[in-house]
C-alpha cells in the first residue's frame, strides 16, 4: 500500500479510496489518507448504543488488566493529528490532516487507518479472482455469507 494524499482534499471529490496502482504494479494499491483519517475519526466517536448495540466502525479497545494492555502512548498517537479544513472566501471548499505538533508519534493512528483499507483492498482482491461471482461484492455481503460460530 502507498499513502497519497494531495495538498488537501477536496469536498465533495468522488475519487475512491483506496484504489490500484496504475503503475503496472498489480499488487500495489493507492490509498486517499485523508479520507480514511476522516473515517477513522467518525468511528473513534462511534457510541454504544443503550442497548448495548455497537454501530458499524465502532472501535472496541483493550483494558488494562493484570500488566496488560498499559501503553500510554497509544491513545496519544490516535490523537496525534487534527483534521484542518480549508477555506476560500469564507467557504470551506477542503480539508486536510496535519499532526498536531511535529514530534508527536502518529503510528497507531496510520496503522488503523490501514486497516480500514484493508477491506477495501481484501473485497477488491477477491472480486478480481472471484470473477462475476463477486463483482459486486460489498464488505457487508462478505460478512453475511461467512460462517458464523456459536
Amino acid at each position: 500500500i502507498k499513502g497519497y494524499a494531495d495538498e488537501y482534499r477536496r469536498i465533495g471529490n468522488d475519487k475512491p479510496i483506496v484504489k490500484r496502482s496504475s503503475e503496472n504494479k498489480e499488487n500495489l494499491y493507492i490509498l486517499q489518507v485523508d479520507d480514511l483519517k476522516d473515517q477513522l475519526s467518525i468511528n473513534m466517536n462511534l457510541k454504544v448504543g443503550v442497548d448495548g448495540y455497537q454501530p458499524n466502525g465502532y472501535m472496541n479497545f483493550p483494558q488494562p488488566e493484570q500488566g496488560k494492555y498499559i501503553m500510554k502512548s497509544y491513545f496519544h498517537h490516535l490523537e496525534s493529528e487534527k483534521r484542518v479544513p480549508i477555506e476560500k472566501d469564507g467557504v470551506e471548499i477542503g480539508f486536510k490532516w496535519v499532526k498536531k505538533h511535529s514530534g508527536v508519534e502518529n503510528h497507531f493512528f496510520d496503522i488503523n487507518v490501514y486497516t480500514l483499507a484493508a477491506k477495501i483492498i481484501f473485497i477488491d482482491i477477491l472480486k478480481k479472482i472471484g470473477g462475476s461471482k463477486y463483482s459486486k461484492l460489498s464488505w457487508s455481503d462478505y460478512c453475511d455469507i461467512m460462517p458464523k460460530k456459536d
